[in-house]
C-alpha cells in the first residue's frame, strides 16, 4: 500500500505486524487530528505546486534563451534565425523539420502563445554537474533555503489540510526524489514516491477490485473481521510492546489507520484510474475509469497507456483536483519511447534514452525533442488547471509550475554533435503568482547566460543567481514559511507586489 511504509526500514518488515499490514489495511473513520495547526491552512485559498523535472540537463539555449547562429561562436547550441520565433517578450526555438529519427519541434511556440504572459525565464548558475547532486539542489536550494526542505515538502507543510491523504507526491527519478535535510518534518509531509503513474490509483484502496463484484459483501465482511483481529493481535504482540516508543512504528500504525480511510473517502481508486476496460472489464470488479478521462484527452493527453511521462502529468492534475495532494513533482523517464519508422529509418524516437543526457550523443535533436516533451506535458497540465473551477477562480490562479533542470550543456561541445555538462543555464517558472512575461538576465554571444539585478531583473554581469535564490523565491511566492536568511535570497523582481 502506498504511504503506509514511508519511514519504515527493511528490518521492520521482518515483524509480524508489518506482514499483517501488507496483507490488509485498516478501514477506520477518518481522523482530522493528524495534522498540527501550522499546516492546516484553514480559511485560506489553497495553492498548488507542480515541479517538472527536466532530467538529464535541459539547455535553456535550446528553448527560451536561444542562441542565433549569426552572432554566436558556439554553432552546436545555436539556431538559424528562421528557427527562432519571438512571441511577446519571449523567444523560442520553432524548428519544424525532422532531425533523423527524432520527432518534435513545435511545442515551444504553442506553449508561449498560451502561457508566455505567465512565464518568467531566469538565467542561473548551479553548483554541481553531477546528475543526482544537482537535481537535489535545485529542489532544496542546496540545503541553504526553506530550512533545507525540498520545495514539495515545504509546500506540504504550508498548504496541506487534514483531509489530504497524500500532501506531496513525487513521480520523478534520480536526485529529484531525494528528501530534504530537515529531519524534523513529519513523515506524512515527505513526498510519496510513485513508480507507475498509470496504475497508481489501484494502490489507493485496500480491497476494491480484488475479487469480482458479486462477492463484494462477503469480501467486506471478511476484511472487517480481519482488521479487528489484526488490531487486537498488534496491541498484544511482543513486538509492539517492545517497540511501543518507536516513532517509525507509531507512524506506521497511525498512517495505516488514517491514510487509507482518507483515500477511500476521496474514492481515489476511481478518480486516479487512467485506464478503461480492456481484456478485463473494470465494472466486473466494481471499478470504473476516472470521470476526467475525456478532459485529459481534450487537453492533449491521449497516449496515457503508452507514454509514462504523459501519465505522470495527468496524475499530477488528478491528485491536485481530487484534493489528495497539493504538491506534485514529475520527471522525464530515462527509458526511450519509440514509434513507427519513417522513410529513412525503421523507427522514430519521441523520447530519447537518458532523457536530456542523450545530448552527449546528439545535442541538437535531443534538446529539441525533450523541450517538446517538457512543454507538451506542462502545457496540457496548465490547460486542465485553467479549466477547473476553484472557489471564485480556477486552480491555475492558485498554481505555480517550476521547470527544474540539473544543469546546462557545455559550450565547447563534446565531439561532433554532443555536449557535456555545464553549470551555467536557466530555469522557467510559470504562474499568475509571479511577474511573468519576460526574461530575467540575458545571454551572451559566448553561449553563457548572464545574471540579473535582484530588484529590476535587468542584466547584471556581476550577479550570479543560484539554487537558494530560485527556491527561496518560489517559496515566497507560495507563502511558505521561510528559513533563517531566506528573505535576503528572495528575488523581488520575480514577485508580484
Amino acid at each position: 500500500m502506498c504511504s503506509l511504509f514511508r519511514g519504515v526500514t527493511d528490518d521492520d518488515f521482518l515483524s509480524p505486524l508489518c506482514f499483517q499490514g501488507l496483507l490488509t489495511a485498516a478501514a477506520l473513520p477518518a481522523m482530522t487530528s493528524m495534522f498540527s495547526s501550522p499546516v492546516q491552512a484553514q480559511g485560506q485559498q489553497r495553492r498548488f505546486l507542480f515541479v517538472i523535472c527536466a532530467s538529464g540537463g535541459a539547455d535553456i539555449c535550446d528553448s527560451f534563451m536561444p542562441l542565433s547562429t549569426g552572432t554566436a561562436r558556439d554553432t552546436l547550441r545555436s539556431h538559424d534565425a528562421v528557427d527562432i520565433r519571438s512571441i511577446g517578450n519571449h523567444r523560442c526555438v520553432d524548428r519544424q523539420r525532422q532531425l533523423r529519427f527524432f520527432v518534435g519541434g513545435s511545442a515551444q511556440k504553442t506553449f508561449l502563445e498560451e502561457n508566455g504572459a505567465d512565464m518568467a525565464v531566469a538565467a542561473v548558475t548551479g553548483s554541481s554537474v553531477n546528475h543526482v547532486v544537482a537535481a537535489r539542489r535545485w529542489l532544496n536550494g542546496d540545503g541553504r533555503a526553506i530550512n533545507g526542505r525540498t520545495l514539495v515538502e515545504s509546500h506540504a507543510m504550508r498548504w496541506a489540510t487534514p483531509e489530504m491523504p497524500l500532501p506531496a507526491v513525487n513521480l520523478a527519478n534520480g536526485g529529484y526524489i531525494d528528501p530534504g535535510i530537515d529531519a524534523s518534518i513529519p513523515a506524512v509531509m515527505r513526498a510519496e514516491t510513485v513508480q507507475n503513474a498509470l496504475l497508481f490509483g489501484m494502490a489507493t484502496h485496500p480491497s476494491k477490485g480484488v475479487v469480482p463484484i458479486n462477492r463484494g459483501a462477503q469480501r467486506e465482511a471478511l476484511l472487517t473481521r480481519a482488521r479487528l483481529v489484526r488490531e487486537s493481535l498488534d496491541d498484544k504482540s511482543a513486538f509492539v510492546s517492545r517497540y511501543s516508543q518507536s516513532k517509525m512504528l507509531q507512524g506506521f500504525r497511525s498512517r495505516r489507520k488514517e491514510t487509507v480511510p482518507l483515500m477511500q473517502e476521496l474514492d481515489l481508486i476511481t478518480e486516479l484510474t487512467m485506464v478503461s476496460s480492456g481484456a478485463v472489464r473494470l465494472d466486473d470488479y466494481g471499478l470504473s475509469a476516472s470521470p476526467q478521462l475525456p478532459a485529459l484527452t481534450a487537453a492533449g493527453f491521449a497516449d496515457l497507456a503508452s507514454d509514462p511521462f504523459m501519465a505522470q502529468a495527468a496524475l499530477a492534475y488528478l491528485l491536485a483536483r481530487s484534493g489528495a495532494s497539493t504538491a506534485v513533482a514529475s520527471g522525464a523517464p530515462t527509458a526511450p519511447i519509440a514509434g513507427p519508422g519513417n522513410d529513412e529509418f525503421g523507427f522514430t524516437l519521441k523520447h530519447p534514452p537518458l532523457a536530456c543526457d542523450f545530448s552527449h550523443t546528439d545535442h541538437p535533436a535531443t534538446q529539441l525533442v525533450m523541450w517538446d516533451r517538457f512543454l507538451t506535458m506542462t502545457g496540457g497540465l496548465i490547460r486542465l488547471l485553467k479549466a477547473t473551477p476553484f472557489g471564485d477562480a480556477t486552480m491555475w490562479d492558485n498554481s505555480l509550475v517550476y521547470i527544474a533542470t540539473e544543469f546546462g550543456r557545455s559550450v565547447e561541445g563534446n565531439g561532433p554533435v554532443g555536449t557535456g555538462h555545464e553549470l551555467n543555464n536557466g530555469v522557467a517558472l510559470v504562474s499568475p503568482l509571479l511577474n511573468g512575461g519576460r526574461v530575467y538576465g540575458g545571454l551572451g554571444d559566448d553561449g553563457f547566460t548572464r545574471g540579473f539585478d535582484r530588484n529590476s531583473g535587468n542584466v547584471d554581469e556581476g550577479s550570479v543567481i543560484s539554487e537558494p535564490d530560485i527556491v527561496a523565491t518560489i517559496a515566497k511566492a507560495l507563502d511558505h514559511d521561510l528559513g533563517p536568511g531566506d528573505d535576503a535570497k528572495v528575488l523581488p523582481c520575480l514577485l508580484r507586489s
